[in-house]
This record gives C-alpha cells, structure tokens and sequence, in this order.
C-alpha cells in the first residue's frame, strides 16, 4: 500500500482481479439457469393444465406423423407376408433331371426357374399350391395331381408342355414360344390369359391340336369351347378395374332392359369381389368369388377365389 497525497492506493495482482470477475460470472451464469430452469417448470406445468402434452402438433405435423405410423405398419405387413410366400414357395432349377416332385413340396407353391431339358411330375399323393415356370426351356411338367389354386404362370420359356390330369382354373402366360397344353377333356381346359406368346397349342385327349392366336403386346383371353378355340383381346370397364371378356363384336356386354340375367348377377358379384381384393380383405372378396360362382361357375372366377388364400 502506497499513499498518493492523502489518499492510500491498494495494488490488486492480476490473479486476484480475474478471480473476482470469474466469481461474478460464475454467479451470473447460476442465475440464468436458475431462471431458465424455472420458466421451463411454469411452461410445463401450464401445458398439463391445458391438456397440451409434448410438441405441439397443427395439422400438416399431425397428418404428416399418421402418415409415418400407416407406412411403418405396411412396412411391416409387407415383411410378414414376404416371409410367409418365402415359407410356402420352394425353388426348382436343374439340367437334365427327369423325376417326380418331393412330398415334401406339397401344400407349397414351386416355381421351377431356369431349368432346361427337364420333365417334373407331380403325384397324386403330393398337390401343390400353385405353379410357377420362369425362364425354362426344353420343359415338360406332368401334373397329375390338383393344383390347390388351380392356377399357373408361365414367364420367359420356351418349348414347354403342361400336361395336366386334373382340371385347371386359369393360365397366366408371358414371353413364351412353343407351348403346348394337354388336357383329359375340354371342362379341364384353363381361361388362358397370354401376351407375347407364340406357337401355342391346345390338345384334348384323343383329339388333334389346335392353334392358339399369336398375342403380342395386347394381352388376350383364350377358352375352349364346343371344341372351338376362342381367343379374343381383354377390355376393361375402367381404369383399375379387372379386365372382362368381349363380346363377338369387341364391346362389353351391356345389360338389357329391367331383366337382369345371371351371367351379369354373377359379374356384378365377381367385382364386388375385386373391390374387396382391392382393399384388401380377401376374406370379404373370397365370399363374393364364390357368390358368383354360385350363380354362374366360370374358370376365372375359380382362379380369383384361388387367389384370396395366397
């Protein structure tokens, strides 16, 4: 301590000066959290009084969060049922083989995929659920046992026969030359649903082959009936609706008068049915198919009601 005139003068290091300033700081930032902390508690506290819990949400926040939960939950549909097709489909492929399918295939679904020169036979004592035939060439498939769907598809393949003992519903057939189809008798025949196909015959036991109509990019409906082939392409009544076949003139059937006749009872529950597949409740959609079938039994309609237990 020095005296300046009569005034003492005290000297301050600058250690001490930055510990009072720090001092201070500390106290002032205590301050601000307590009052921080404070106001958080009011807010709160208020919010449960206004029934107001978590982040506030308008509408686009609240249409936007339901959106998410809705895709997470098809998320998770869409794995379950990928895991249940994985358990109830079986995967066939191979060279040269010519046997009969295992027993242990039986109630699944076997998609045979690039095989070649091969011949399949499926027992009696073994149904299946469905067929597939993907990229196969050189192929013969002996089915003498029922498919459960009583429907089959073929993609991409070349000189296939299916030669089938039991009656088939519906045939979905792609990119496919050189196809011939064998039948015990007529009522077996499938409604064959075909694009870009090519030499593609049909053979009733005992009878002489008959030349399907080559498709291109236009996908056609082929039936047999009274031994005559008809084949003729699909229309559709809307966009999105399931396809219908065609009268001898190109237009759908219209219904006539007051008088409503069972074929367009049977339609009128076939797409009821299709709605329902639609929305998903193949339940629902299972009950119109077989209305329908009720009143008018045809192939496609079998095939569709096949499809609802997939």
């Amino acid at each position: 301590q020095v005296v300046i005139g009569s005034s003492p003068v005290c000297h301050v290091t600058m250690t001490q000066r930055n510990e009072y300033y720090g001092s201070w700081d500390k106290k002032a930032a205590a301050l601000d959290q307590e009052l921080e902390e404070e106001m958080k508690r009011e807010e709160e506290q208020s919010n449960a009084a206004l029934g107001r819990t978590g982040e506030p949400e308008g509408p686009p926040v609240a249409r936007a969060k339901l959106q998410r939960e809705e895709l997470a939950n098809h998320s998770a549909e869409k794995k379950d049922t990928i895991k249940k097709m994985e358990g109830r489909e079986k995967v066939v492929t191979g060279t040269g083989v010519s046997e009969s399918v295992d027993r242990e295939f039986a109630g699944k679904a076997i998609r045979f995929k690039d095989c070649s020169k091969c011949r399949y036979v499926v027992p009696q004592d073994s149904p299946i659920l469905k067929v597939f035939i993907e990229r196969c060439s050189d192929f013969e498939l002996v089915l003498e046992a029922p498919l459960l769907t009583s429907s089959a598809e073929f993609w991409k393949s070349e000189n296939i026969t299916l030669d089938t003992k039991a009656p088939l519903g519906s045939l979905q057939v792609d990119d496919v030359s050189q196809l011939r189809l064998l039948v015990l008798q007529e009522a077996d025949a499938p409604a064959t649903y075909h694009a870009n196909t090519s030499d593609f015959t049909m053979i009733v036991a005992g009878g002489d082959p008959m030349r399907v109509e080559d498709s291109d990019q236009v996908q056609m409906l082929t039936v047999l009936k009274d031994k005559v082939i008809r084949s003729e392409p699909l229309l559709r009544h809307a966009e999105g609706e399931f396809p219908v076949f065609p009268t001898a003139s190109g237009k759908a059937a219209p219904a006539s008068g007051d008088q409503v006749s069972d074929a367009d009872k049977a339609e009128q529950k076939r797409r009821a049915g299709n709605e329902a597949f639609k929305n998903s409740d193949f339940m629902q959609a299972a009950a119109y198919y077989a209305e329908a079938i009720a009143i008018t039994p045809r192939p496609v309609v079998y095939g569709n009601r096949a499809q609802c237990w997939l």
